[in-house]
């Protein structure tokens, strides 16, 4: 069996910021940790296994350990809006939709109301 080390690193958004409380586990192990304030994080483990981190609201990043002992990790964001303000995360719609439903007064008419929701949608 392979030496396990220590690997540490941080966890970033796609323009740089930590990300505190951001998941950090070792694939198909029950080793894991949560990144610090700094989005910084210490984790066990050996050449060769997977680093998954991952974070709400973003896609996760898949990382082998390799030689290195530090990895820099930045994670995108999973809401994408096309050029047509059409939002693509099948996640967030519903709470779109319900946000939408509780801000629009009750007094507007259901045309307006159902062309609004198959924009979301």
């Amino acid at each position: 069996m392979a030496q396990q080390s220590s690997v540490a690193g941080t966890a970033t958004d796609d323009s740089g910021l930590p990300l505190p409380g951001a998941t950090v586990v070792v694939e198909n192990t029950n080793r894991g940790v949560t990144t610090d304030f700094d989005g910084n994080f210490s984790i066990n483990a050996q050449n060769g296994e997977v680093l998954i981190v991952s974070y709400v609201g973003y896609q996760n990043s898949r990382i082998t350990v390799g030689n290195q002992s530090n990895y820099n990790i930045s994670l995108q964001t999973s809401i994408t809006l096309n050029g047509f303000g059409e939002c693509h995360n099948q996640v967030i719609k519903p709470h779109i939709i319900i946000l939408l439903l509780m801000l629009l007064p009750t007094t507007m008419p259901i045309a307006i109301l159902e062309h609004i929701l198959m924009k979301i949608l």
